[in-house]
């Protein structure tokens, strides 16, 4: 009835469910193999990255990620929105501070690892239309690739 007296819900929530991988382009196996993710494990991300479903979620001011696997889920631990970084490992099992911050209508993650500023990865999320994109980029490397999700 009063329509007009709710809160709009920022555009970036929308990335908020469950999300299934349908499609992956550019390159994700020269992006991992630069990050020196070792061959088992990027073998096990590209299983992921091939129909991997995902949960994202916005609780206490944060972005939390839950990765569904076969046997167990892993939920990854939330990362403030206001830039405050968190530890964390890549999947390289190095030691990386992550961070999140919204850009418009658009969530961007930063991973920075530990002891080398300049080796950032960038995960920008927004969705487009019915879907969700999400743009790995390397900024030392300059090299990407992007995930297309659709809503479970």
């Amino acid at each position: 009835k009063f329509l007009w007296l709710r809160e709009k819900m920022p555009e970036y929530e929308a990335i908020a469910g469950k999300w299934k991988v349908d499609s992956t382009a550019g390159d994700f196996e020269g992006f991992l193999n630069a990050r020196g993710v070792p061959l088992l494990v990027r073998k096990t991300l590209a299983f992921l990255n091939t129909g991997g479903t995902f949960t994202f979620e916005f609780k206490d001011d944060a972005f939390v990620e839950t990765e569904h696997g076969m046997m167990s889920n892993k939920v990854n631990a939330g990362v403030p929105l206001d830039g405050t970084p968190i530890p964390d490992k890549d999947p390289s099992g190095a030691d990386v501070s992550k961070a999140a911050h919204i850009q418009g209508d658009a969530l961007v993650l930063t991973m920075t690892t530990v002891g080398d500023a300049d080796d950032k990865v960038t995960v920008e999320t927004k969705v487009e239309g019915e879907v969700l994109k999400r743009i790995f980029t390397s900024v030392k490397t300059n090299v990407s690739f992007t995930t297309t999700l659709k809503k479970v």
